[in-house]
């Protein structure tokens, strides 16, 4: 073996050495970070209790868990492509195209398994055709995923005509007006998604690529790391969870809808952030979303209960977005001052 390529082994076993250690540390901080967005979440609750009328109630609460449902599994999707150090700004533009196409081919009789198979099919390839172009074109994920969120809003209202396509009450049921118990169908839903999310993040190789890729793409490539597989697959799969996500809101709306991209892909985006992930990547985790679209969905219904204008409730999304941002960039600043002193520490030893 030559003198480069031993060096070149050495520089990689080093990598992996750091990456494995940045990863025991980042789970120890993302359980402190995941326990103060509890906090916030207890006051945040607290607060609307006491003002808004009706928070409380069993009907409310179910409420809350059924809408923060479609939030909460765009923001699972999201959270993957984030932690890889991308963004997909498609998300609710692809929900609101396969919403709409699934919903016409239900209302034209077509077979209501097979819909759901094409909803989840095209919403799949809208994500892999983000990641061919970032993976293999080499465009930037924000730019690429605004170009194909302003293609498939457009193509939603092409392909319904700028109209609500509705479906029979009777079919979709099992997405969003079903009931296991008191858990709501969308509920398990979501939580069942969270949860393989989960144990891909940390339990397999493909997890912990994501994290490399995210924290250190040039490290990542020397370990071995297939980039453009990788990202294939994770805006793959963020486009799947767009695609469940249009499943429960067209059942809960019984119907499909251009309308249905409103605000979700910064929504999903703020709660992934305002959850501790880190918008360079490398940094994030499912737990830590769950409770950011929480806290996001518990803000939206209490504003509305004080019958406070939507106007204003998209201001609110707007300052929780921008603190959730000053946040991520002040654990950045903190993180950088602390290896900076602890590498004159080591120099002067």
């Amino acid at each position: 073996m030559s003198g480069i390529e031993q060096v070149t082994d050495s520089l990689v076993l080093l990598e992996e050495e750091v990456l494995t250690r940045r990863a025991g540390r980042f789970m120890r901080v993302l359980r402190l970070k995941e326990s103060l967005l509890i906090l916030v979440l207890v006051v945040i609750v607290i607060f609307f209790s006491v003002n808004a009328t009706g928070f409380t109630s069993t009907e409310n609460i179910k409420t809350i868990l059924i809408y923060l449902s479609v939030l909460g599994v765009l923001a699972v999707g999201q959270t993957l492509t984030i932690i890889a150090g991308g963004f997909d700004l498609s998300d609710g533009a692809n929900l609101a195209f396969s919403s709409v196409v699934g919903a016409e081919m239900v209302s034209h009789g077509y077979n209501p398994a097979l819909s759901v198979v094409v909803v989840l099919v095209v919403a799949s390839l809208v994500g892999l055709l983000n990641g061919f172009l970032v993976a293999v074109v080499n465009v930037n994920s924000f730019i690429a995923t605004l170009a194909t969120y302003l293609i498939f809003s457009g193509a939603a209202y092409v392909v319904s005509g700028s109209n609500t396509v509705e479906i029979p009450l009777n079919q979709w049921t099992q997405f969003g007006r079903g009931n296991v118990g008191f858990a709501p169908d969308p509920v398990i839903i979501l939580v069942v998604f969270a949860a393989v999310a989960i144990l891909i993040l940390r339990y397999t190789v493909f997890g912990r690529s994501l994290y490399a890729i995210g924290g250190n793409a040039h490290a990542a490539r020397l370990a071995g790391i297939s980039l453009r597989k990788n990202l294939l697959l994770v805006f793959a799969l963020s486009g799947l969870s767009a695609g469940i996500a249009a499943l429960i809101q067209t059942s809960l709306a019984s119907s499909g809808s251009a309308t249905f991209t409103g605000q979700l892909n910064l929504q999903a985006i703020t709660a992934v952030i305002l959850g501790g992930a880190a918008l360079s990547g490398g940094e994030g985790g499912i737990v830590g979303t769950i409770v950011g679209v929480v806290i996001m969905q518990t803000i939206l219904d209490g504003l509305s209960l004080m019958n406070i204008s939507t106007f204003y409730q998209n201001i609110v999304t707007g300052f929780v977005l921008l603190i959730a941002v000053m946040l991520a960039s002040a654990r950045v600043a903190l993180a950088g001052r602390r290896f900076m002193k602890r590498r004159r520490t080591v120099s002067s030893v």
